[in-house]
């Protein structure tokens, strides 16, 4: 993009969000993104990190933090039922996953979480990212 002198002079910016986020290595973090009339968002971590970046990039972004989203929570599920598997009771296990979905997945269907697993993972993958993220802050409890 080529700037002019009357872009520079209509130059404009907004804060379109300014979040906190609890993180491991930073602690409460503050995360603020703002847009401008030059088409670009520049987006803030705290004051040790800013990110300047075109439409393109912000959905490239978006897209990779999806897919980290939805491998941690498949992550967590997956090594749910491993403990639950480790139970030693298979048919306690599978009557609390029946109990607590409401995707309508039968835990019983086929006798063994690894399929139920597969499932919850097809499932996911039907989901826009939208529900995706919701179903993960409802599990949060947030």
């Amino acid at each position: 993009m080529t700037l002019t002198v009357k872009d520079i002079a209509n130059f404009q910016s907004k804060i379109i969000s300014s979040d906190q986020l609890n993180t491991e290595n930073h602690g409460q973090l503050t995360v603020e993104v703002e847009i401008d009339t030059l088409e670009m968002a520049t987006i803030r971590f705290g004051n040790s990190f800013t990110l300047r970046i075109n439409e393109f990039n912000i959905d490239e972004l978006r897209s990779i933090l999806f897919d980290a989203s939805r491998q941690v929570a498949l992550q967590r599920v997956n090594s749910g039922f491993v403990e639950l598997d480790s139970s030693n009771d298979q048919n306690e296990a599978l009557d609390t996953i029946d109990d607590e979905n409401d995707e309508g997945i039968d835990a019983w269907q086929d006798g063994n979480l690894d399929s139920i697993a597969d499932k919850l993972d097809d499932r996911i993958d039907e989901l826009t990212e939208d529900e995706v993220f919701e179903k993960i802050r409802h599990a949060e409890g947030w």
